[in-house]
């Protein structure tokens, strides 16, 4: 009925009332629960997860899906991180790799949501393909941390 938008379930302090399946990802949720083998339309996905101190955040981050059966909307604490739909991609959008960008700021140290709105319009539904958040890491010099290994001169000996 979609009816997930109207009660905000993109939002990270979103407590929907409802019962939410574990499910595994990658994988395609008409072959891991046999009451919706058969069943076509909007499924969602949240992820709740923990980034440590120092572990990245506030720069910006990659989220790396890979494609996901069939069209998907997705949110990054709260905020849209991209979509792709029949509309967006008309003609590769089940095969099309999903790579969000994520802003400065969003991603935070402490708790995290990810959530994804799919809509399966044939066969199996879900997220088959592995999925990545790449935050990239301040660059260290080799005279910040002492590395033996680490010669300036490695590649000029002869």
């Amino acid at each position: 009925e979609d009816k997930g938008r109207k009660r905000g379930f993109m939002k990270p302090e979103s407590r929907p009332g409802i019962e939410w399946r574990g499910v595994r990802v990658p994988g395609n949720f008409g072959a891991q629960f046999a009451d919706l083998a058969g069943f076509g339309g909007l499924f969602w996905y949240r992820l709740e997860f923990e980034l440590p101190k120092g572990g990245g955040a506030g720069g910006e981050c990659e989220l790396q899906f890979g494609p996901i059966d069939d069209e998907s909307w997705t949110w990054f604490n709260g905020r849209s991180a991209g979509e792709v739909t029949r509309q967006s991609n008309p003609k590769d959008y089940r095969e099309f790799p999903r790579t969000h960008r994520i802003a400065p700021g969003v991603l935070k140290s402490g708790k995290n949501v990810l959530v994804v709105r799919c809509n399966d319009i044939c066969l199996l539904g879900g997220i088959p393909g592995t999925q990545h958040l790449r935050i990239p890491q301040p660059h260290a010099f080799y005279t910040d941390v002492p590395v033996a290994s680490d010669d300036p001169y490695r590649c000029c000996r002869r």
